[in-house]
């Protein structure tokens, strides 16, 4: 094992060889590190500085602080499957998440070694007995450390499964000692007696933070899964979860920037996807939205900073102010691209800006390699949009080709654009409605529901369309879908009302366009809640999970319903 002073002197060599700037006052992280009073507390402040260094953009230069060393302490480690972590969340690529899970694992496997005291084989016994106050602060540390690789294997996995509710819930139950240990740890703190105060204070806020991200996270979960996780142990918590992230960013820890992060993941990515967030009279994400602000001073420039700005332009409708944020190119690491290429279709596709969007479809083809099939469908809408048919359709006909499968599982995502590229294939569909039925299952239409701009070229663009529509087409059902989302974005929710109820009743018996019936089911439970009709909202949404089976992208809908419900909920306790 490398000495302490050795890696102090590794350290400071390592980025005087990387020439950093005193802007970013490195020397000044570097002095804080050279005085730590031991190992694991050196390790918490390389992880800090690796953390820093990736939020700036350097990203190269936080994997090679840390990957040499990855040996020295927990902490060096963990430090290290934190990075690749992020990295698999950027990129979305299984190979990316199995390289994260892999180390997870040999993190957990450091502080078993470090925990040797039969500990994994009296988890229970260590916990109620008093053993843990006798217990060193590195060692108390070590178990922090664990729940926390845990934590990071489960996002590995969890995230790798899609929208698979049963992978899910399969994830939270296989992490269950993962959460039973932070809320040990959350006892701990107090009734141990610390030497370091520091270590205490990380010991702490750790343990709040892993708390937080588990109790957020569950609380996306619909009420069915919920109540089985309650049952071993878990409690899921929207406003608890966000207190105890609150407080771990504001405790000036290690943990600070990430739990400043990771509600703006919740809010700005998951909410926003489950149709909560961006919504009338949805989700209020205040504190979050100044984390944001403050980690923009911090990080001037830096990518996911940019990328967040971005994502809560795209929710307040603001599109043009969002693709100024996304600039691909502008930093080291390529998979970031990625992400940005594609808002940046989705952004120029909202404003019908298809020659802008088809570059940014072709460029994820040619580089991501996350959905070949879902990008040849947007690449394809996209040429179509723009009257270049013969090209859209070879496009069309390889995408059933590009499917993949996870675990042996198609992929609900792409067995939809796969269904929908062979109608247009085989004659059956001119796709006149495809840009936006794709987008509103990712939830780009809701960019209009505070620009009117978007909302009038879209209906205006609907009303022309379905000009050309046989009246017995099904496709009828999808341009009255649309009208009434659109009404609701208008302010108009009573009339999209009426218009979802005519839908609902005229078009019972949808052969192919299933979804078109639980959609609507949806959007009108959405303008009932507008109205302030809540009961009769709940029931909306109860309907679209419970009437309506076997059409693709069922989870998604699932998920949105649970959401919307939780919305209801809060509204209904305030009011009390």
């Amino acid at each position: 094992m490398v000495s302490l002073d050795g890696f102090i002197s590794w350290s400071q060599e390592s980025l005087k060889q990387k020439k950093m700037t005193e802007d970013d006052n490195f020397e000044d992280a570097l002095d804080n590190v050279n005085e730590a009073d031991n190992i694991i507390e050196q390790g918490i402040k390389i992880a800090d500085l690796s953390q820093h260094l990736f939020f700036n953009n350097k990203f190269k230069e936080a994997h090679d602080l840390v990957e040499p060393v990855q040996n020295e302490s927990v902490y060096h480690h963990h430090a290290l499957t934190a990075l690749r972590l992020l990295n698999a969340v950027m990129t979305f690529d299984q190979a990316d998440f199995k390289i994260a899970l892999e180390s997870g694992e040999n993190t957990v496997k450091m502080c078993d070694a470090f925990l040797n005291d039969g500990f994994m084989n009296s988890l229970s016994e260590a916990f109620e007995s008093n053993k843990y106050k006798n217990w060193s602060d590195e060692k108390c540390h070590a178990l922090l450390v664990r729940a926390e690789a845990i934590l990071f294997k489960t996002a590995a996995l969890v995230l790798s499964s899609g929208t698979d509710i049963f992978a899910i819930a399969n994830g939270c139950l296989a992490v269950r000692e993962s959460y039973k240990i932070f809320e040990k740890c959350s006892k701990i703190v107090e009734k141990k007696v610390w030497k370091s105060e520091f270590l205490k204070n990380e010991f702490e806020y750790g343990a709040k933070c892993g708390l937080g991200v588990y109790q957020l996270y569950l609380s996306v979960l619909p009420p069915k899964i919920v109540k089985i996780l309650e049952w071993v142990g878990f409690r899921g918590d929207r406003d608890a979860g966000l207190s105890l992230l609150y407080e771990s960013a504001e405790a000036n820890c290690c943990r600070s920037v990430f739990s400043k992060w990771f509600p703006m993941f919740y809010f700005y990515i998951v909410q926003y996807f489950m149709g909560t967030v961006g919504e009338i009279k949805g989700l209020n994400c205040t504190t979050t939205d100044e984390h944001l602000t403050q980690l923009g001073n911090l990080f001037k420039g830096g990518a996911i900073v940019e990328i967040n700005n971005a994502q809560k332009c795209i929710i307040q409708g603001d599109l043009n102010t969002a693709i100024s944020h996304l600039n691909p190119g502008r930093h080291s690491f390529q998979n970031f691209d990625h992400f940005i290429y594609w808002n940046l279709y989705w952004c120029h596709g909202m404003l019908q800006n298809f020659r802008e969007a088809k570059k940014y479809s072709a460029r994820l083809l040619k580089e991501s390699k996350w959905s070949p099939a879902i990008y040849s469908y947007m690449h394809g809408l996209a040429l179509l949009e723009l009257g270049e048919i013969d090209e859209a359709s070879e496009i069309f006909a390889k995408v059933e080709h590009l499917r993949q499968k996870v675990a042996g599982k198609s992929i609900p995502d792409e067995k939809y654009v796969s269904r929908k590229a062979s109608a247009f294939v085989d004659g059956k569909s001119k796709l006149d409605f495809g840009f936006l039925e794709l987008a509103y299952f990712f939830n780009y239409t809701k960019t209009g529901n505070f620009n009117a701009n978007i909302v009038e070229i879209w209906k205006k663009t609907n009303e022309r369309r379905v000009q050309n529509l046989a009246a017995d087409s099904e496709e009828q059902a999808i341009y009255l879908f649309f009208k009434g989302l659109f009404l609701i974005q208008s302010g108009k929710p009573s009339e999209a009302s009426t218009e979802l109820k005519i839908l609902l009743k005229t078009h019972k018996k949808l052969k192919v366009e299933k979804y078109i019936l639980p959609c609507a089911t949806v959007e009108l439970g959405n303008a009932l809640r507008i109205q302030d009709l809540n009961v009769e909202a709940g029931k909306c949404f109860d309907q679209a999970k419970d009437k309506f089976s076997n059409y693709y992208l069922e989870s998604r809908l699932h998920f949105r319903c649970h959401n919307y419900k939780s919305i209801l909920q809060s509204a209904t306790e305030t009011n009390m």
